[in-house]
């Protein structure tokens, strides 16, 4: 090959290379329903962007997280109306490099049917109603993995107290329609996913999930054959949110708030440990886990894209003295709600799970009724799956590892794409540089150089979250120097694990071996905690909250009176 051939060459492969490293991110504003089936219909393989009908509050919430290179509002598009066969041409155009006018009136479903017989075998179907608010969502996720669609009318609504005998006509009309369309669904192959998005009912009687159901060849098995989420339109534009969200946003920060009984084993900390180094995360436990706290900083607003709370109460109260109304506006985000029955009533914004959803969530796991607290995943197992790569699906409705009788037909109820992982937005912060090059350090057992990295870092840390947490982990470490001092022999000290529990409280042992320390030795820790404080003479920042920590320490010496 000649010069100008190896340059031309050259200039070829690199354009390619900055097309595929540099997508221009655009989010389409359309006027109506039927535009929206249009620009569906524009999607391809290598091209998808996010859609929403209208600037309603959920379209804003999700731009500001997204931060597109430009919003695009577009002029109404006919295509025949919002039909069946308008919504099968969409879905056709998204599998083909063409568009919604290249497949004729009247020739949707069967273009359609032909694209997915090509496909070997679907992961999953959508179960759409002509007419329901949640189609449009339902098509986008049907349009973006290529899933089939089921339309089925149950002749009953969301709100419908329906029976076990109903329940049994919904989950045997799914069947059928994959029997009939010769899928495989059973032991974890063909079909693995359903979503809903249509107002089906959620609760059969007598208070059990109509969605953990669905997925049973029989009630009284063990091992559900798919995973399931329904797309629930709230308010206005919550449905296309909820699928948008799912599909185009990254996971940036993580809250973890555990007010649970650390002798439960549903420990947040395990889960967060393992979320420190990927991107800003908090874990807040007792005692500081209460209503008070969260209302003093999470109640005017709350930007974690990734949220875990377990606590107790009733469908509109948590936390002992919290309602609906402490749930602040969100971000976007994935919200896990282990407690009693916070989704008894999704409608209802004055329910937690309606909050929830009404105020940025976009995915949702709670309970219908009170399913005991053994019934939720334990949050190690959920996140540690996640990381891996699980789906929202196989990570919140893994059945194996939760007692017998909570692996058949339960409680909870999973609002939301089943399909969605959790993807992680590059975080190039100075700060978070800073906190992982600590938390490295810890992991590492070098206690001392942790120590001094947080005395120096901690002062200048203006995100929220990572001084939070900066601050647990320090104040704990001081502890664990301290503690080392006095017992120089204990080899456990040495161990990562045990060190991972002790800064993070995870263990009855753990706290109880605090607590006996602290109660014996406590003036001699205030004294090293006051060595601490007069060498950060110049650190006002640190002085002031090792003083705090003084204060606290000396108030759980106090006599009691």
């Amino acid at each position: 090959m000649n010069k100008l051939g190896i340059v031309l060459t050259f200039f070829v492969l690199s354009c390619s290379l900055n097309s595929v490293l540099y997508a221009e991110k655009i989010v389409y504003i359309v006027p109506d329903e039927e535009t929206f089936l249009y620009y569906i219909g524009e999607w391809s393989a290598q091209n998808r962007f996010p859609v929403f009908i209208d600037e309603t509050q959920y379209y804003k919430k999700f731009v500001r997280a997204y931060a597109p290179d430009s919003v695009k509002k577009v002029e109404s598009k006919k295509i025949g109306g919002v039909t069946i066969d308008s919504i099968f041409r969409s879905l056709a155009a998204s599998f083909l490099d063409k568009g919604i006018e290249d497949i004729p009136l009247g020739e949707g479903f069967k273009n359609f049917s032909k694209l997915i017989s090509l496909n070997s075998m679907p992961d999953g179907i959508v179960i759409m109603k002509e007419g329901a608010k949640e189609i449009f969502a339902g098509v986008a996720l049907a349009a973006y993995y290529t899933q089939d669609v089921f339309f089925y009318e149950s002749g009953v609504f969301l709100t419908d107290a329906i029976t076990r005998k109903d329940m049994n006509d919904i989950r045997n009309a799914v069947i059928g329609f994959m029997k009939d369309k010769g899928y495989s669904y059973k032991g974890r192959s063909g079909v693995e996913y359903i979503t809903i998005a249509q107002g089906m009912p959620f609760v059969y009687n007598p208070g059990m999930s109509v969605d953990d159901a669905l997925v049973r060849e029989t009630l009284t098995s063990d091992d559900a054959y798919a995973y399931v989420g329904r797309l629930m339109e709230v308010e206005e534009g919550a449905a296309v949110y909820q699928a948008m969200c799912s599909l185009f946003l990254e996971t940036d920060r993580a809250l973890f708030f555990d007010t649970w009984d650390i002798a439960w084993g549903f420990q947040t900390g395990y889960a967060a440990w393992q979320f420190f180094d990927k991107v800003p995360a908090l874990n807040i436990a007792l005692p500081e886990a209460n209503i008070s706290y969260w209302r003093k900083f999470f109640k005017s607003n709350l930007d974690a894209s990734f949220i875990w709370i377990n606590t107790s109460g009733g469908p509109r109260d948590w936390g002992g003295s919290g309602s609906a109304s402490d749930i602040p506006s969100c971000s976007p985000c994935c919200v896990y709600f282990a407690h009693s029955n916070s989704a008894r009533n999704p409608d209802d914004p004055d329910t937690i799970c309606g909050r929830w959803l009404r105020n940025g969530a976009y995915y949702y796991v709670g309970a219908i009724k009170e399913p005991y607290a053994q019934s939720f995943q334990k949050p190690f197992n959920a996140v540690k799956g996640l990381l891996a790569g699980e789906t929202f699906g196989e990570a919140f409705q893994a059945k194996q590892f939760l007692p017998g009788r909570f692996r058949i037909p339960w409680k909870q109820i999973y609002i939301g794409n089943p399909r969605a992982k959790l993807r992680f937005k590059k975080n190039n912060s100075e700060e978070f540089d800073r906190f992982k090059e600590v938390f490295i350090q810890i992991k590492n057992r070098n206690f001392n150089m942790s120590i001094k990295l947080m005395e120096d870092y901690v002062q200048d840390f203006k995100d929220f979250y990572l001084s939070m947490q900066m601050w647990q982990f320090l104040k704990e470490l001081y502890f664990l120097d301290f503690y080392q001092s006095r017992y120089p022999d204990k080899r456990f000290l040495r161990e990562e694990t045990f060190i991972r529990d002790w800064v993070l409280n995870l263990t009855p042992s753990v706290i109880q071996e605090k607590n006996s320390s602290l109660s014996k030795e406590g003036n001699m820790y205030i004294f090293y905690l006051k060595n601490r404080y007069f060498m950060a003479e110049d650190k006002k920042r640190l002085k002031s909250l090792i003083g705090e920590e003084i204060f606290r320490v000396e108030g759980c010496l106090a006599p009691a009176i």
